[in-house]
Parts: structure tokens; sequence; C-alpha cells
């Protein structure tokens, strides 16, 4: 067994977070050529928006704060 014999069985990744694409990429409006390759995806942390209320002459006034991110 060599390495592209390895490649060839390696469909769609061995985790849930690594995909298959196949697509086709030109060069500044050239000739596109096919291409497929595995990519890895991960995920952002849910992000809690710190809302500031001030009183500013009688009236509410909402002012963005800091972000705080989960671990």
């Amino acid at each position: 067994m060599n390495l592209t014999d390895f490649k060839d069985q390696f469909n769609g990744g061995t985790r849930p977070n690594r995909f298959l694409v196949t697509g086709a990429v030109g060069k500044y409006g050239g000739a596109e050529t096919p291409h497929t390759f595995h990519v890895r995806s991960t995920f952002l942390p849910p992000v809690t928006n710190i809302t500031l209320t001030l009183n500013a002459y009688g009236r509410k006034v909402n002012i963005p704060g800091d972000r705080e991110y989960s671990p």
C-alpha cells in the first residue's frame, strides 16, 4: 500500500468535523482546475453581550458593554 491508495480510501474524514470538499479553482479568470481536499471545521464559543443601562435626562439609555466568551 502506498500513500495514494491510503488517501483514496480516506473518504469524508474520520471525525464528524472533517469534510470532503470538491470544487473548481480558476486562477485570474483562466481555466478552472478541479480539486478535492479535506477541511476541518470548528465552532465559535457562545458570546454574551453585556448591556449597560444608564439614566440620562429621565430616559434609559442602553450602552454596549463587554463581551464574555464561554470557555
